[in-house]
């Protein structure tokens, strides 16, 4: 059972950038600055960063759905902003195949230089891998912080949020591709604040409606984490394979929001 008093939500999700005119897929590097141990800080709280060729931002933790719903909404402003200076446009999808002349600096070939863990099996995940070099993928990873935990008990915010968030999301993130590099059920990093859970893509901020559900969903499963529930196994399967039946079986039979 999850002892906390208060609770914060933070993001760093990743998207992906393409011509303003002509659609084409556009690499972030050298449109956006930033990297991981130096984001470039923009307004209201939010810092992007270039992460392999996606465009990636941060938020201050929030602790109301009104911070989180402010901080996400203006992050896509302002990236957006930003892209069409550079004749671009955000281009929120889970995976996007590049064409080879967008690959042609040695950052667009670095992935997963930080290993992520298993909640499930409480080992190492694999260094990503696919068939097609040229497949990139963008998460939606989600930071929960709290004012004081056990780090045993993160493994277990991981796998709720696996079935709060990732098995619902199935329905209506249709993208496959991207659980050949990423997005596998109980992919996380403890952190010193609590865990980032890795297994979601970036579809939950493609509208506001989502963005709000996702930290509705996060209040509701913190509070029956709490209360010590028993998260039935049968999800990482479901997830790890895109088992769109077995998801809607699942969200029917424990009541889970499904999203617009």
């Amino acid at each position: 059972m999850l002892k906390f008093n208060s609770w914060k939500l933070g993001c760093d999700p990743e998207w992906f950038l393409k011509d303003l005119y002509t659609g084409e897929p556009r690499s972030a590097i050298g449109r956006f600055c930033g990297t991981k141990e130096n984001p470039v800080p923009l307004n209201d709280g939010v810092s992007v960063q270039v992460d392999n060729v996606a465009v990636e931002y941060g938020i201050m933790p929030a602790t109301s759905a009104s911070q989180w719903c402010a901080a996400n909404l203006s992050a896509r402003r302002q990236l957006e902003q930003e892209a069409n200076t550079k004749s671009c446009t955000l281009h929120i999808v889970p995976s996007v195949v590049f064409p080879e002349t967008e690959l042609d600096t040695p950052d667009a070939w670095v992935f997963g230089c930080d290993p992520d863990l298993n909640a499930w099996e409480g080992c190492w995940n694999p260094r990503p891998e696919s068939s097609n070099p040229f497949l990139r993928s963008a998460g939606g990873h989600i930071h929960f912080g709290f004012d004081a935990f056990d780090p045993e008990d993160m493994f277990t915010v991981v796998k709720a949020a696996d079935m709060y968030l990732a098995v619902p999301g199935l329905l209506v993130d249709k993208d496959d591709r991207r659980r050949e590099l990423y997005g596998k059920a109980g992919a996380c990093r403890l952190k010193p604040y609590g865990v980032e859970w890795r297994t979601g893509s970036n579809f939950w901020t493609l509208t506001q409606s989502r963005i709000e559900w996702v930290y509705r969903t996060v209040n509701n499963m913190l509070r029956v984490v709490k209360e010590g529930i028993i998260i039935p196994e049968t999800i990482r399967e479901v997830i790890d394979k895109g088992d769109r039946v077995g998801a809607q079986y699942i969200c029917q039979t424990y009541g889970l929001e499904v999203p617009e």
